[in-house]
C-alpha cells in the first residue's frame, strides 16, 4: 500500500519520519521544504493509508483492537 497508494513525497516523508524515525527538520532539510509541509505530508500520507486499511477491519474503528 504505501508503494501503491502514496505519492512519491508521502512515501519518502512517511517511510522517513514513521518508519526510520528521522525527525521532521530533517526531512524538510532533505527534501528543501517547510516542517509545515512535512507534516501536512505525512498527515495526508496516514489518511490514506487508514482510509485504505478501515475496509480490511484495521483501521481505527475496528472491532477486533482488543481495547474494547
Amino acid at each position: 500500500m504505501i508503494a501503491e497508494d502514496l505519492t512519491d513525497l508521502q512515501r519518502r516523508v512517511f517511510v522517513a519520519v514513521a518508519l526510520d524515525g528521522t525527525s521532521v527538520s530533517e526531512v524538510a532539510a532533505e527534501v528543501g521544504s517547510n516542517r509545515n509541509a512535512i507534516y501536512k505530508n505525512l498527515f495526508d500520507a496516514r489518511r490514506t493509508l487508514r482510509a485504505r486499511l478501515g475496509p480490511g477491519g484495521f483501521g481505527r474503528d475496528s472491532k477486533d483492537r482488543g481495547d474494547r
